[in-house]
């Protein structure tokens, strides 16, 4: 296991709803309104969005679905979107950059735009002391887990754990992103994704071992307190 890591993406996640108007596409196409089509140029629209100075950034259109027949202009589409930005400032950048451009292709084809935000994470960092902490506990009541000797490495995906962390850190707390690492048969979100379910036992007994551990701290201080108010 690794003790904490840092780096996390921070993200956005969005739904992207274009609304036109459906005609007969050999009859009538002057009266349609092709979503689809909006849609589309705005699909490659993001992916041209510029990089940012201050940290990678990242944008996926993961899905895109739209029309109903092959001879009718389509009224409407769907995209699944997420952005990613190595700090909440890039990522603010890199949402201000996909709305822009989501509705600017909405009005090429005169079609209205809707985004509809479904999640969001912030970038993270862990707290080395803490992280110590949890390494040499580890080390020492559960010698059967291998702890790594690097304390704190990069991630480069995104966590919603992020939120609870940063929200701990900006009241004085202390938090660490533990991960807890095992054989795969092939990468994540392939057909062939698996991993070995041990793994979920082993993180049972790190994060009850660190839990108690960090509680007989807080049991000590409220018996210290409740002496003192005596």
């Amino acid at each position: 296991m690794t003790p904490a890591t840092y780096g996390s993406l921070a993200t956005t996640k969005y739904d992207v709803i274009y609304h036109g108007a459906p005609a007969h596409a050999g009859g009538f196409p002057e009266k349609g309104r092709n979503a689809l089509l909006a849609a589309s140029c705005a699909a490659m629209g993001l992916a041209a969005i510029p990089r940012h100075s201050e940290g990678a950034s990242r944008v996926n259109t993961g899905t895109l679905h739209a029309g109903t027949g092959r001879n009718v202009i389509p009224d409407y589409a769907k995209m699944e979107i997420e952005l990613r930005g190595e700090t909440t400032a890039v990522n603010a950048y890199m949402e201000d950059s996909a709305r822009r451009i989501c509705e600017a292709a909405a009005a090429m084809y005169g079609c209205t735009c809707e985004m509809i935000c479904m999640g969001a994470a912030d970038s993270h960092h862990s707290d080395l002391a803490l992280a110590d902490r949890a390494a040499a506990l580890i080390e020492r009541e559960l010698p059967d887990i291998r702890v790594s000797s690097v304390r704190n490495v990069r991630n480069w995906g995104s966590e919603d754990i992020s939120l609870m962390m940063n929200r701990v850190q900006s009241h004085g707390g202390q938090a660490i992103c533990m991960r807890n690492m095992t054989r795969m048969e092939a990468p994540q979100h392939t057909a062939d994704f698996d991993f070995d379910e041990t793994v979920l036992e082993e993180g049972i007994r790190i994060f009850s071992a660190v839990t108690c551990d960090l509680m007989q701290d807080e049991t000590y201080k409220d018996t210290r307190q409740r002496g003192e108010n005596k």
